[in-house]
C-alpha cells in the first residue's frame, strides 16, 4: 500500500472541514436547547468537552465504518491500521489526540507527512495507522 501524499491528506481536511463546522453548529444547537434556550457562556468546560466528544464520534464512527472520514472519500484515502487488522479504539483516540497536539503546534505534526518515506504524520505515528493512497492500487 502507498501512503498518501500530503496535497491528497490536505484536500480531505478542508472538505472534512466542513463537516466539522457542521458538526460545531449541530452540536452547539443541542447544547443551547439543553441550555434552556439561553446562550453558553464563555469557556464553560462542560461544552468544550461536547464539542470535542460530538468532533470524536464524527471521526471514530468514520474510520470504524469504513476507514474514511466524508472529506477522504472524493480524495480517496483511507485509513488503515499498520498491522492490517481493523481499526481499535485505542488507536482512533490515540490519533484523535495526537491530531489536536499537530494542529496545536502550528500544523507541525501534519506537515510531518511532506517528509520521505513514511509520509506520515504525527498521528499516524503515535496510532499506527497509516492513510493510503486508493487510486494507486
Amino acid at each position: 500500500m502507498i501512503s498518501a501524499g500530503f496535497w491528497r491528506r490536505l484536500g480531505a481536511w478542508v472538505y472534512d472541514a466542513l463537516v466539522v463546522l457542521t458538526i460545531f453548529l449541530m452540536a452547539t444547537l443541542v447544547a443551547v436547547a439543553a441550555n434552556g434556550g439561553q446562550a453558553i457562556a464563555p469557556q464553560q468546560i462542560w461544552f468544550e468537552l461536547w464539542l470535542l466528544g460530538c468532533l470524536f464520534a464524527y471521526f471514530a464512527l468514520s474510520w470504524r465504518a469504513g476507514g474514511q472520514t466524508l472529506g477522504m472519500r472524493p480524495w480517496r484515502i483511507k485509513l488503515r491500521s499498520s498491522d492490517g487488522k481493523p481499526l481499535r479504539f485505542w488507536q482512533m483516540l490515540v490519533r484523535y489526540l495526537v491530531a489536536w497536539i499537530s494542529f496545536l503546534v502550528v500544523g507541525l505534526g501534519f506537515f510531518w507527512a511532506l517528509i520521505p518515506p513514511q509520509r506520515a504524520t504525527w498521528h499516524d505515528l503515535a496510532s499506527r495507522t497509516r492513510v493510503t493512497d486508493r487510486s494507486a492500487v
